[in-house]
């Protein structure tokens, strides 16, 4: 069901990603992110009643595995849709029908197939730049190099300025 949730939401949050920037794909993608906590706060709620601590534990685990998997894959998934935008429109839509056809545990292999695909002495730049917009690392020396061969006509709005910044001030 959280799947065929996310799938449900998927097209319209990368539209919206393109267009709205990282605050309207949050929002569409809080639908399926909401579906997911109301699952696992009912999960949790039933492993309360349950009276066999292994099966309870059970159950938490499962609750919380499936957090985890939301929280991991969703940024697998902008992370291949950076690199494969930065690259060509034929790969975005690459992605895109990959993400459809595999499940959400498998999207972490979404940038794999772009290494293969492309060449890591081309993606891995690309997701380093990618970790370097979205603020994941500390601040280095060897950043504004990174982002200077990203293609800034390629970037969403959001990191665009971003890269416009980390440029000016590095």
């Amino acid at each position: 069901m959280t799947h065929e949730e996310l799938l449900a939401q998927l097209h319209n949050a990368m539209d919206l990603l393109a267009y709205g920037g990282e605050d309207e794909y949050s929002t569409v993608l809080s639908t399926a992110g909401h579906f997911i906590d109301s699952l696992t706060e009912h999960l949790v709620a039933q492993s309360d009643k349950v009276k066999n601590p292994a099966y309870q534990s059970a159950i938490t685990r499962t609750a919380g595995d499936i957090t985890a998997l939301f929280a991991k894959q969703v940024p697998a998934l902008r992370q291949a849709l950076f690199v494969a935008g930065q690259i060509s429109p034929e790969q975005t839509r690459a992605i895109e029908a990959l993400a459809i056809a595999l499940l959400p545990s498998q999207w972490h292999h979404l940038n794999s197939y772009l290494d293969h695909r492309i060449g890591t002495e081309v993606t891995r730049p690309l997701q380093n730049a990618f970790t370097i917009l979205e603020c994941r690392v500390e601040a280095g020396e060897r950043q504004p190099q990174i982002l200077r061969d990203v293609h800034p006509d390629r970037l969403e709005s959001h990191y665009r300025d971003r890269r416009t910044l980390i440029l000016r001030d590095g």
